[in-house]
């Protein structure tokens, strides 16, 4: 499990033996250093212990190295230079927060000055970071600069120099340190447990110093055992007392609850007998009326079956009537046929024998015509009887249209003029009056100000007017698919909240045209025309109620004729396809 903040982030040392300038980063469970002896891994203990007490109260944990004072860490400079170098903590107080303490150490003296780095002026109450300090933003131009040049120099934070008391009551205040180092004989016992912690000298001689500082002396501890137990004792006599108040007042809200709930019972059982009462009084009324109702009702039946029996019987007698005289009529006609039956008969015969003598004569005519050859006068036969037909098949084609009401409908359109290219025109024309019909139905809808689907109705209410032409044409775009959830057969979309759609709607707008523009839908882009005209822009939307309603009737008007056309369109079309051998005929 990581720890928790404030945590070392990273050490970074610039000028300093076997680490030069280096930054490492801890890891947030734990950080090993290794190497062979020699490598420097001892100076990291030595170098926190710094960054953390100072050079007052300094030793060296490593056993054996007899320089390894504060100005020892420096790497040597050639010449009479003095040597400079920094060491450093990026001290992480929450999640990418962080404030930087460390200490500047020169060749001519054995004394660190101590610096803090933040991001504010205020140096009681730290403000982090936003990102950790290295090394190459402390080395400016290519060299290590005094502290002094450099707290000047500095541009991106805030850096400045502490004495030692003060920086240790800075960390302490902004809980860097859990302990008040101003103390002396607090900061010699935490330098002793760096120092018992870290590998070499101290941990067998003053280990004792660790365990006086974690546990204590036995008297101070026995004192503060009893301080302690009567602390806890009087803590739970508060607690035991808040407790009992609390439960007292429970019990006084339960007595008024229950008291509430018994005079609204009682309450309640009066209103209910009263209801009960009046309710069988209604009903008894009720029922009595009925009856009296139903009496008058049965009587007036009675009345009307007779009147309807005798009705009955009357019709019966006048159908008798009717057929009596129907028969009478029957056998005088059948006598009258009997006589012209005859007499046609002698008329049939006669134009039976006319029609014989006319057809030889048209025969003889025919052969003289064609040279008397025979083969010639079946083919102009042939010829004459298919015209007849067409012109048969025509005429009942024309009877059919005359029928259904179509015939000046069908010569007055493409169907007769060039039927392939009409069959094939024919569902693009009619999807482009449905496309219509279904842009003007939105439009219609988006005028009417008193339809709750209308987005029109909703941008009144709460869109701030003048309104802009691209949230016009973008109301009106959305305006077919509505407010309300279709069904999920249709698989149509809608948009139940408009507030969601236009909020910061400018924002959402790309590459807008005098055309249109394409709208950002959370990554998918869809292309709205402009609106051909602009009726919102008004200061009062109130004004705009009367334009609308001629609008809307207008729109209405170019509904009924575009309805009309296609019903027309798709009729005709019908009453073609219905007919047998429709090409055909037509072609």
């Amino acid at each position: 499990m990581q720890n928790n903040f404030p945590r070392i982030y990273s050490l970074s040392t610039i000028g300093i033996k076997q680490h030069f300038n280096a930054d490492y980063l801890f890891h947030p469970y734990r950080t090993d250093f290794s190497g062979e002896s020699g490598s420097g891994k001892s100076m990291i203990a030595d170098i926190i212990q710094l960054i953390l007490i100072g050079s007052y109260e300094f030793k060296s944990a490593t056993d054996g190295n007899k320089d390894r004072d504060v100005k020892g860490m420096l790497l040597s400079t050639k010449g009479k230079a003095a040597a400079r170098g920094y060491v450093f903590l990026n001290i992480e107080l929450k999640p990418k927060q962080y404030v930087v303490i460390g200490a500047y150490i020169e060749s001519t003296s054995n004394v660190a000055d101590m610096f803090i780095i933040q991001n504010g002026y205020d140096w009681k109450e730290l403000t982090p970071l936003n990102n950790p300090i290295f090394t190459k933003d402390i080395i400016i131009d290519g060299k290590i600069d005094t502290l002094s040049s450099l707290c000047e120099k500095i541009e991106f934070a805030r850096m400045k120099v502490f004495k030692r008391k003060n920086y240790h009551q800075i960390l302490y205040d902004n809980d860097i340190v859990s302990l008040d180092l101003t103390k002396e004989e607090t900061l010699k016992t935490y330098a002793s447990i760096l120092r018992s912690f870290s590998r070499g000298k101290g941990f067998k001689k003053e280990s004792e110093n660790l365990k006086k500082f974690l546990f204590g002396d036995d008297e101070k501890d026995e004192i503060k055992m009893k301080y302690d137990e009567e602390v806890k004792n009087i803590i739970n006599d508060f607690h035991e007392h808040k407790r009992y108040i609390n439960e007292i007042r429970l019990i006084e809200e339960k007595h008024v609850t229950l008291k509430n709930v018994l005079e609204k019972s009682k309450s309640y059982k009066s209103a209910y007998s009263e209801y009960l009462t009046k309710g069988y009084v209604f009903w008894d009324k009720l029922k009595q009326t009925s009856f009296k109702d139903q009496q008058k009702a049965d009587k007036d039946l009675l009345t009307k079956n007779n009147e309807l029996n005798f009705i009955e019987k009357q019709l019966i007698k006048l159908k008798t009537d009717e057929l009596k005289e129907l028969i009478r009529l029957k056998e005088t006609v059948a006598k009258s046929v009997l006589q012209t039956e005859t007499d046609n008969n002698i008329e049939n015969k006669f134009f039976n024998i006319k029609q014989d003598k006319s057809a030889v004569e048209k025969v003889e005519s025919w052969l003289k015509i064609n040279d008397s050859r025979l083969e010639k006068v079946k083919e102009w036969f042939s010829y004459q009887l298919k015209e007849n037909n067409n012109k048969k098949a025509l005429e009942a084609f024309s009877t059919y249209l005359i029928k259904n009401n179509a015939l000046n409908d069908f010569e007055n359109s493409k169907w007769l003029s060039d039927f392939e290219i009409e069959e094939t025109d024919f569902s693009k024309r009619i999807e482009g009056f449905e496309k219509e019909i279904a842009e003007l139905n939105s439009l219609s809808k988006f005028t009417d100000v008193n339809n709750p689907e209308s987005l029109l109705n909703w941008a009144i209410e709460n869109l701030q007017f003048p309104v802009s032409h691209t949230i016009e044409s973008t109301l009106i775009y959305f305006q077919k698919y509505g407010i309300v959830e279709p069904p999920k057969q249709n698989e149509e979309r809608y948009v139940p909240f408009p507030e969601d759609l236009f909020n910061n709607i400018t924002t959402k707008i790309k590459e807008e045209t005098e055309l249109g523009f394409w709208l950002n839908l959370d990554g998918v882009y869809e292309y709205i025309e402009h609106s051909p005209t602009q009726v919102l822009n008004v200061s009062d939307p109130t004004s705009i109620v009367e334009p609308l309603k001629k609008l809307k009737a207008g729109i209405e008007d170019r509904l009924s004729i575009l309805d009309y056309q296609k019903q027309k369109d798709q009729r005709l079309k019908d009453i073609l396809y219905a007919y047998s051998n429709l090409t055909v005929h037509i072609k």
